[in-house]
């Protein structure tokens, strides 16, 4: 790939991201966790991740408790 190739890619992947938050807060609720996209060299992950680039998981209420939580990536 060329280096302009990896741009427009790491700005695809980015709109996908900001696409999927805007999904799942929309669904979930507006605490749920930032998508973001993380360039690993040979691929780029799209997934929820904190500041301390862990990946976080989605929690999903049930009359206002946390039941479960949803583990989610997608790799480009």
């Amino acid at each position: 790939m060329t280096a302009d190739e990896v741009k427009i890619l790491d700005s695809l992947a980015e709109g996908f991201a900001d696409q999927l938050t805007t999904l799942t807060r929309g669904v979930l609720g507006e605490d749920t966790p930032r998508f973001h996209a993380l360039n690993m060299g040979s691929r780029i992950r799209v997934s929820p991740i904190a500041e301390n680039e862990v990946v976080q998981r989605i929690p999903i209420r049930i009359d206002g408790q946390e039941r479960l939580s949803l583990s989610v990536r997608y790799f480009c």
